[in-house]
């Protein structure tokens, strides 16, 4: 198994700024601008007016300026809504392992550096964990992060994933790559939602609060919402005797529900109850399924990215393993032209409707008529892979193995996976918790237990808790990750972009390259293959005392690696900014 692909993760934050925790981090080299060519879709004629700001997307000030945005006010807290504006000056950094740290749409957001394979990506989806922890201890001990992507009161927040696929046109896009993706997209969740307790509506467009005042919780909303519909349309409606017995009906099961207390209900997926599109490029509203935002980063005549916004975040190394590794599976079905043929009939319902299905049962309709259970759509999948792919190589028979294993477990009894899947584990916690002190689903202590499952303090954490008895099932050793913290994978671009600091005076960097200065000239070097740069090619740079000129001519002559002027580069794209000098480090890398 061979592809580019990472995680970007928008983390919870509750008793702290986003920017502070940001700028606190000690673990990167410079400060840079990254401003990217921004808001491009796979698919033309799809444009976004604001969507996405901050981030990969360029400086704030610049997005805000670009669409004529006031300074927008956004919820940046886990718990209590709590209204902030965003901050211009926090750093927006590439770190010393290749990842990048930043914020984004009020929260400290990790991405990680480009991975060649799911376990690698493991791996460094966890170093995140570490970065963001640790910078939140450095600025206040009471700062809480949490790898979560819902608050309970209506706001979401993303964990998006990155995949490098060969390009295809628009027009394949929507014929070939749409319809194969839809159908694992929605029921994937099965082993890779990371639990919730009730229901959210998204009271917000585009991510910010049209007031600051405290919200009711879901199910009043749309209880007085409904009533409200029913009052309006009931004119329509007057002679009609029964219309009338309909509302009546519905205030005394409201009644009688009020009296019991909420639904209680435990849903697959964090993400599940805000996406409302099938395709689309936006990602803080009416969210789509797909998203097109294509931005590869990498020679846009031979790449595109995927960007998946649909998943949850996921505790569990299996879990995560599972979610990447099975999507990168999927992608190489189709680009060899052999993903399996399933066609949904409303698949936003049945994105939702899997996640809140407490039978467990999973059914859903096809457009034929037929129905089919979520588990049977995820073998078709696995058989297709199976069968193409089974013996190419080590990583790719252990994810066909887990894969199986999982789905037939969640066949059987779902509870058999504690350990491994998020919802699985969440929910076996809340129930011993619920079971030995007699309180239910709606109960706040369970809220918050449900909560800290996701703290990534690995003292107060309780998905921690439960990995420090051994009751979690480990992919990789914690030896791997806190190496992962600060060294960057050998086989991708991400190690050359992440050590060339040490030796020659940087300008800027960004995922596709950096500049350096030779002969008083700024030097443009940009990686346009994801695995250029990669040890193997490049490690003798770093062995010896090159000269500046020498390292030069080794890159110009490494395949996949462009060096030149940067003054023929338009400016915009890769700004002048500080240069600041570095010597080689005295850490072993």
């Amino acid at each position: 198994m061979k592809r580019i692909m990472g995680i970007e993760t928008e983390y919870g934050i509750s008793g702290g700024e986003a920017s502070s925790v940001v700028n606190a981090y000690q673990g990167k080299k410079q400060s840079h601008t990254n401003i990217s060519r921004t808001n491009e879709s796979i698919v033309n004629g799809l444009t976004d007016i604001g969507g996405h700001i901050g981030g990969d997307y360029g400086s704030l000030q610049d997005q805000l300026e670009l669409y004529q945005f006031g300074t927008p006010s956004v919820h940046t807290r886990v718990s209590t809504p709590v209204i902030s504006s965003f901050s211009f000056t926090a750093a927006d950094d590439m770190l010393d392992n290749g990842a990048r740290f930043y914020v984004d749409m009020g929260h400290p957001e990790y991405s990680t550096p480009e991975c060649s394979n799911p376990k690698d990506l493991v791996i460094a989806d966890k170093a995140g964990e570490l970065v963001v922890g640790r910078a939140a201890k450095a600025v206040n001990p009471e700062i809480r992060i949490f790898k979560n992507n819902s608050d309970g009161q209506g706001h979401s927040y993303g964990t998006h994933e990155n995949y490098l696929m060969n390009r295809v046109t628009s027009d394949e896009f929507k014929e070939r790559v749409v319809p194969a993706l839809l159908p694992f997209f929605v029921t994937r969740q099965i082993f890779t939602g990371s639990g919730k307790i009730g229901l959210e509506n998204a009271f917000q467009h585009g991510g910010y609060s049209s007031s600051s005042s405290t919200r009711s919780s879901p199910y009043e909303s749309q209880r007085d919402d409904t009533f409200l519909a029913l009052e309006n349309l009931g004119y329509h409606f007057l002679d009609i005797p029964e219309f009338r017995d309909v509302k009546k009906i519905l205030l005394r099961l409201c009644g009688e529900r009020e009296q019991r207390g909420e639904q209680q209900l435990f849903q697959l997926s964090q993400r599940a109850d805000f996406f409302t599109e099938l395709v689309g490029l936006q990602t803080t509203y009416d969210r789509p399924l797909i998203n097109t935002r294509d931005e590869p980063h990498a020679d846009q005549s031979k790449y595109m990215r995927l960007h998946v916004i649909n998943g949850d975040a996921n505790m569990c190394e299996v879990a995560d393993f599972l979610k990447v590794g099975t999507t990168s599976l999927v992608l190489d079905l189709i680009e060899d032209n052999v993903a399996p043929q399933v066609e949904l009939s409303d698949p936003i319902k049945v994105f939702r409707n899997i996640s809140r299905d407490q039978s467990r049962c999973w059914e859903l309709d096809l457009v034929e008529g037929r129905r089919i259970i979520a588990v049977d759509v995820q073998r078709k999948y696995l058989e297709a892979a199976k069968t193409h792919y089974q013996g190419r190589d080590e990583i790719t028979d252990e994810l066909l193995n887990r894969w199986e294993f999982t789905l037939d477990q969640l066949d059987r009894d779902p509870m058999q996976l504690v350990g491994s899947i998020d919802w699985v584990t969440k929910l076996a916690l809340i129930t011993q918790i619920m079971d030995k002190n007699s309180l239910n689903l709606n109960d706040q202590k369970i809220r918050n237990a449900a909560l800290q499952y996701h703290d990534v303090d690995r003292d107060k954490g309780l998905f921690y808790f439960l990995q420090g008895k051994g009751l979690v099932s480990r992919l990789v050793d914690d030896e791997e990750i806190e190496t992962a913290v600060s060294t960057a994978p050998i086989d991708t671009r991400a190690y050359l972009r992440s050590r060339i600091g040490e030796i020659v005076d940087v300008k800027s960097v960004d995922w596709e390259g950096f500049t350096i200065k030779s002969k008083g000239k700024n030097v443009l070097v940009k990686i346009r293959e994801p695995f250029s740069g990669r040890k193997e090619q490049v490690g003798q740079i770093f062995e010896g005392d090159l000269t500046l000129d020498e390292i030069v001519k080794v890159l110009s002559e490494t395949e996949g690696i462009e060096v030149s002027d940067q003054s023929i580069f338009t400016p915009s794209v890769y700004p002048a900014s500080k240069n600041t000098k570095y010597h080689r480090s005295k850490k072993s890398k």
